[in-house]
């Protein structure tokens, strides 16, 4: 472990179900806090054999938000305003810069994924990607651009027909 180097103090890291910052490095055992506040001591033997993700190896990391408009809406326009909402955001890297692309046609709307860079730290990367998600909502329904919710219509088999029929399928009718 310490001749490899795969992490170190202080690193925010994915090892088997657990994630959270390394918070020691002993011949033994690595210990971390898991960012819900649990101290976990894993055995070195099974860091050797998991797989680890370093969040932090890098100072930046990549997010994703995904929003669907409307299939009316203008792809371009939705795409220009949600630059616009987020190059103010605090903690949104410049260069990189950001990207909207066309991820989905889906049933009801078109699905724009929206790509940034921010800081590789926990706590920046949820609330860069948090304050990403309500600007684009915020200026898309200031500009008109509707989001659209998946909708569904049910039909019961065993229902009362709609067409005057009862149950049994004889012809309702009013007697006076």
């Amino acid at each position: 472990m310490l001749a490899a180097r795969p992490f170190s103090i202080g690193d925010e890291v994915v090892i088997n179900q657990f994630e959270g910052r390394v918070t020691q490095i002993q011949l033994r055992a690595t210990t971390m806090q898991t960012y819900d506040g649990r101290q976990v001591y894993i055995p070195n033997q099974e860091v050797f054999q998991s797989s680890i993700t370093n969040n932090t190896a890098s100072l930046m990391r990549r997010s994703s938000v995904m929003v669907g408009i409307d299939y009316e809406a203008d792809i371009e326009q939705a795409k220009a305003e949600i630059r616009e909402a987020i190059a103010t955001i605090e903690g949104i890297e410049k260069d990189p810069a950001p990207a909207v692309l066309v991820e989905e046609l889906a049933a009801s709307t078109v699905n724009l994924e929206i790509l940034f860079w921010v800081n590789s730290r926990r706590k920046s990367f949820l609330q860069a990607t948090s304050d990403v998600r309500k600007a684009v909502k915020e200026r898309l329904a200031a500009v008109g651009i509707e989001m659209p919710t998946d909708i569904y219509t049910l039909t019961f088999r065993n229902g009362p027909p709609q067409d005057g029929r009862s149950p049994d399928g004889f012809q309702q009718s009013e007697t006076n």
